[in-house]
């Protein structure tokens, strides 16, 4: 039997079944009234409009603006009363008796925005008092379904899952939870239910019913000012480990400091210990020797010595946010071996590692040791917890932060304290989290250390090498880097090269005819008058040919890649014919696939530099700085026949004739070392 039908039962002909509604509305109403608001709020109360949030760090609760995502869609209007009720029940259960974090106001708002308009045009909780409404249950899985994949069609697979994660809580309010008003409860099962999967799971399928990619976020790293101002803001805490780890003794000497009485005697106590250095963490606006510092100071002390710790703690490990929030007291380790390092012992969710351990510093230390000392839950086992006072001991383990949102929301605090940009790409206005600092250890990691795929898989805790290498690939930070790396590269080669085509070391027939380039450059500049000294004319001729070559490097003209061969491959990129290093796997592809060599030669084909013929090539270029590897091998081949005896015939065969190809050509770049004597 439903609940509408007992309602109707409930209702005789006197009472019209809107008006029983509206009945129970007013009952129920009126019994959470006088209710607790404590974890969220210790002024208002539940029928408020606004709930003023307890924490001066974070909004208040406005129950009268209507939002989607950051968009304001404006106030609710009065026939949604049922609606805005519900919300409100919800939100008192799942975060004053349950223990959620308040940040759950955000994904309700995003169902009420999501949500709002289509159930008014179904009459679903919407009416006037007196009026009949439907309940939740009025909504159906061909409702859902058509909302989701009509949205996902628009929005090319974008979607927030914040409201239907916000519906189903709905479903899950405990029967006494609606007592009053039993109609509002959803009793029909939900369309993921059916599936027996999560909403998340089951609007991802529908993406794959749309044939709509489901493609991972790529989360942008910091810009490194950011990085830099959190860094030096932080470390001005952590650098006060002693003092507050001291602050922490006299805050739990104190007691319950929920009254604000003791909260703020034990603020003055604080300040008139340490003064200045206090002050200099967090201004005290309203301050008196006695017995007044300014509401919220306090909380606002701990909350930004412990976002200062999360900051350094993240920077230094790139722990996830769900890994990070599952840390335990006592989880760092000296490693006895060296007073700089110490261990984190901690279990990857993701890989399914437990007891992992991963090496850290004395800041990722110290930063543990302050969060250990300024907990809100000494009960809780976990180094995070949550900032509630009315869970008991019984329930000390449901203190943990169980939300993204709850560690993003320190992340966040410490930027706006310090007005530091929290946007991360002004595109579509991201916002900073913990999978983005993440992001900018691996690109930092990335720009500075050749072994960055296996450091990234060891400190991230990755099972295979092909996560560590997604960090890397699109990560604007190793962009950028090996970017730089590559213009420094082409600008030394061509430096290299205009070195070698003034001092004439330079060798191959590309060699020869860059020489004889050199030769005409020089004649044409004396010939046009110049008047300079030997010198400088050295110097200037360099300079102009190390600009000529860079303008070719640069502009794609020639491929200039260095080959395994000890030569520079000097092709010229609209050469579309078949290269001495490529010519036999490109004939075995077209042989493969029946096309003909016209075909690839109108094409284009590729140099295949591991395959180099070295200087069989006419593109091959020899030169002093880069070839220096052939002649150790010349070297090589030498002393082997000099001193060779009865040794391998093959191996001789090989010394003599690359002694005999390549000696005459090295010789011409390196004819004073003495293998040439």
């Amino acid at each position: 039997m439903s609940a509408v039908t007992e309602l109707k039962i409930v209702s005789n002909n006197e009472v019209s079944l809107g008006d029983a509604q509206w009945g129970c509305l007013s009952k129920i109403a009126n019994e959470y009234s006088n209710v607790n608001l404590g974890r969220i709020s210790n002024s208002s109360t539940f029928n408020d409009e606004t709930w003023k949030n307890k924490s001066t760090l974070e909004s208040d609760l406005n129950w009268d603006i209507r939002f989607l995502g950051k968009k304001r869609l404006g106030s609710f209007s009065e026939d949604q009363y049922p609606l805005k009720l519900l919300c409100k029940i919800t939100l008192y259960t799942e975060v004053c008796l349950m223990g959620k974090a308040i940040s759950l106001f955000t994904q309700c708002q995003s169902f009420i925005g999501y949500f709002g308009d289509y159930l008014k045009s179904k009459n679903i909780l919407t009416g006037n008092k007196g009026d009949e409404f439907k309940s939740l249950s009025s909504l159906t899985d061909e409702d859902i379904r058509f909302m989701v994949q009509t949205h996902l069609a628009k929005t090319e697979g974008k979607i927030n899952y914040s409201p239907f994660e916000f519906l189903q809580k709905i479903k899950d309010l405990p029967a006494e939870a609606l007592a009053s008003a039993p109609f509002l409860s959803i009793v029909t099962v939900l369309p993921w239910e059916k599936d027996g999967v999560t909403p998340r799971k089951w609007i991802d399928q529908q993406k794959a019913v749309l044939e709509i990619e489901t493609i991972k976020k790529n989360y942008k790293p910091l810009p490194n000012e950011t990085v830099g101002e959190v860094v030096k803001n932080a470390m001005t805490w952590i650098d006060q480990k002693e003092m507050l780890i001291d602050i922490s003794r006299i805050i739990r000497a104190a007691g319950d400091i929920s009254n604000e009485i003791t909260r703020s005697s034990v603020s003055v106590e604080i300040i008139n210990k340490y003064g200045e250095e206090v002050k200099k963490l967090l201004e005290v606006r309203k301050y008196d020797k006695r017995y007044t510092v300014e509401y919220g100071w306090l909380t606002q002390f701990v909350r930004l010595a412990q976002s200062a710790s999360i900051w350094i703690l993240m920077l230094t490990t790139g722990l996830r946010n769900v890994d990070l929030r599952k840390l335990t007291i006592n989880c760092c380790k000296p490693t006895g071996r060296s007073n700089v390092l110490n261990y984190l012992i901690t279990d990857i969710k993701k890989t399914g590692q437990a007891g992992y351990i991963l090496p850290v510093p004395n800041q990722t230390r110290d930063a543990i040791e302050i969060l250990q000392n300024l907990k809100f839950d000494f009960e809780c086992d976990f180094l995070l917890t949550k900032s509630s006072k009315t869970i008991s001991k019984e329930r000390a383990e449901q203190s943990a932060m169980h939300t993204h949102e709850a560690l993003n929301s320190f992340i966040l605090e410490f930027l706006d304290h310090y007005d530091i940009d929290r946007i991360v790409d002004e595109n579509d206005k991201t916002e900073v989290t913990a999978h983005c600092i993440r992001a900018t250890l691996a690109g930092w990691i990335g720009a500075n250390s050749h072994m960055a795929i296996l450091i990234i898989r060891k400190l991230f805790g990755h099972t295979n090498a092909l996560m560590p290498d997604a960090y890397l690939s699109h990560n604007p930070i190793i962009i950028k880097q090996r970017q730089e790396n590559i213009t420094k590269a082409q600008e030394s080669l061509a430096e290299d090269m205009a070195e070698g085509m003034i001092n004439g070391k330079l060798s191959g027939t590309k060699g020869k005819q860059m020489l004889r380039g050199a030769k005409y450059a020089e004649d044409e500049w004396q010939r046009e008058g110049e008047s300079l000294t030997e010198m400088d004319m050295h110097v200037t001729l360099k300079e102009r040919l190390k600009e000529l070559l860079l303008q070719r490097i640069t502009g794609g003209q020639v491929f200039a890649m260095l080959t395994p061969m000890g030569v520079v491959c000097m092709r010229n990129c609209n050469d579309t014919s078949d290269t001495p290093c490529a010519k036999q796997a490109n004939h075995e592809k077209r042989k493969d696939q029946n096309v003909s060599k016209e075909i690839t030669d109108a094409l284009g084909t590729l140099p295949n530099p591991g395959h180099c013929v070295g200087k069989d090539c006419s593109d091959a270029l020899l030169g002093e700085k880069w070839s220096r590897p052939l002649l150790e091998t010349f070297e090589y081949y030498i002393n082997y026949l000099k001193g060779m005896g009865n040794q391998d015939i093959d191996m001789k065969l090989e010394a003599e004739v690359f002694v005999k190809e390549y000696g005459p050509l090295l010789q011409e770049i390196y004819d004073e070392e003495d293998c040439f004597g």
